[in-house]
């Protein structure tokens, strides 16, 4: 059970019927449950309106616009996830990541913070920097200069800013507690701290 209430749209104050409004023009009807709650973390982003629609924004603008390969980008989001013991996060990006094409392997070596045993430079690239930032806050010149080869300017501080961005998502989602759904067992069950 969530810490913050789950919230069906005709309970919402003048504050947050905007947010539900944008959240699912955006996201489509499939941002609703079938009970008429938003899933995951869009529902605590009506107990914030205003930053929760500005969180939300970035994610979309991230998914929209970013020019770092997707791929790249799943791996960068599952290590930010991992970090933080994210498991609604990475329950629903470890989903989008086999999608494309990663494997179990990769995956395992992720939630357990090891080296996974990657295909491309690329994949290991963008693993080390978000590591990097995670353990850091910065990247070495070594990590930086490899990142800029392979992803360019852009796609280095992308990667910076998705890792950021699911970090922010992570503790929210911890804060609230917000549930697996039914069916799925926790990751790091037990390792959370009380």
């Amino acid at each position: 059970m969530s810490r913050i209430p789950s919230l069906k749209r005709d309970q919402l104050n003048e504050k947050q019927v905007p947010i539900w409004n944008a959240l699912v023009a955006s996201r489509g009807a499939g941002a609703v449950t079938p009970d008429g709650y938003l899933h995951g973390p869009l529902d605590i982003w009506l107990h914030a309106p205003a930053l929760g629609l500005t969180t939300s924004s970035l994610g979309g603008l991230i998914r929209s616009e970013a020019s770092l390969d997707r791929k790249l980008q799943e791996l960068v989001i599952l290590t930010a996830t991992a970090h933080w013991n994210g498991e609604y996060n990475w329950w629903a990006h470890a989903l989008f990541a086999r999608q494309l094409g990663t494997t179990e392997d990769v995956l395992e070596a992720i939630a357990c913070g090891m080296e996974p045993p990657f295909d491309s430079e690329e994949e290991r690239s963008a693993y080390r920097a978000a590591r990097q930032l995670l353990t850091t806050g910065t990247l070495t010149d070594d990590v930086f200069g490899e990142c800029v080869q392979l992803f360019g300017e852009e796609g280095t501080v992308e990667l910076s800013i998705i890792c950021g961005y699911y970090a922010i998502i992570s503790f929210a989602l911890n804060v609230a507690a917000v549930p697996l759904p039914e069916g799925v067992s926790a990751r790091w069950a037990g390792e959370r701290s009380s």
